[in-house]
């Protein structure tokens, strides 16, 4: 696919996301908010990081396996640290880049939060239809930009981990849709609390976000009170599902 084409994509996509796009140049475009505010994009086919880009106030657009992420150029240099050893290579050293097209699963769900959708050129009723008049249908409502996780809803996860639940109970699902998300990326966030309890050690994720640090730090301070604080959480997301139900879910999962 030329160049043309993979902006095709990459706009309907974001374009689902609330994003117009514009101004492509080389392998960079503007993405402008319906808010009016706008970030400089670098289009690219796969995972890639460049020296030359950090501190650039840059962002990245990159499909794995037909579905498109986006991020800040710096963020993921972040990530591959963390998660790979792209940095101590010699290309990255030397050369001053690296790229992928296929990155581990590891990282792959570290970029979980930043997955925007799928290119969906199967989901196009017809070819002559213009992508931006179907772009609703390429992507789901999980983890878009602007998407950011509360305190609030890191709270309810934390009380969620609490009382034990599986990934496969009815209330992470509900969970999920109060806030948006899927259900991997709930259950993602718990991971995140795991990573922060000694008392599990060698479970979870490596990178952990700093709003999770900071509860954590919380709840070891003054255990009660954030429980107290997170069943506030829990039950005010979950304000639709009736409170006979909440009740024997709970009571189940304690049991």
């Amino acid at each position: 696919m030329n160049r043309e084409g993979r902006f095709r994509e990459a706009r309907m996509v974001l374009a689902a996301n609330g994003f117009k796009c514009s101004g492509l140049r080389g392998i960079r475009f503007s993405a402008t908010r319906e808010d009016g505010s706008a970030i400089a994009v670098e289009l690219r086919t796969r995972v890639h990081i460049k020296r030359d880009n950090m501190h650039a106030n840059l962002s990245v657009c990159f499909p794995i396996r037909e579905e498109w992420y986006l991020l800040p150029h710096d963020s993921l240099v972040e990530i591959a640290g963390e998660t790979t050893v792209w940095l101590e290579t010699h290309s990255w050293r030397v050369v001053g880049e690296y790229n992928s097209a296929n990155p581990s699963r590891t990282m792959i769900r570290r970029l979980e939060e930043f997955k925007i959708g799928a290119s969906g050129a199967s989901g196009l009723s017809t070819a002559s239809q213009d992508p931006l008049d179907d772009a609703t249908v390429l992507i789901g409502t999980d983890s878009m930009p602007g998407n950011r996780w509360t305190r609030e809803q890191d709270l309810a996860v934390l009380y969620l981990r609490k009382q034990g639940l599986r990934l496969s109970d009815p209330l992470i699902a509900e969970l999920a849709s109060a806030m948006n998300r899927t259900e991997a990326s709930i259950w993602m966030r718990r991971k995140n609390f795991d990573s922060l309890d000694p008392s599990v050690p060698g479970v979870g994720l490596s990178h952990v976000a700093q709003l999770t640090t900071c509860i954590w730090a919380e709840y070891e301070q003054d255990p009660g009170r954030i429980l107290a604080e997170g069943r506030d959480a829990f039950h005010s997301l979950l304000s639709e599902f009736t409170a006979d139900r909440l009740t024997d879910t709970l009571r189940g999962a304690e049991s």
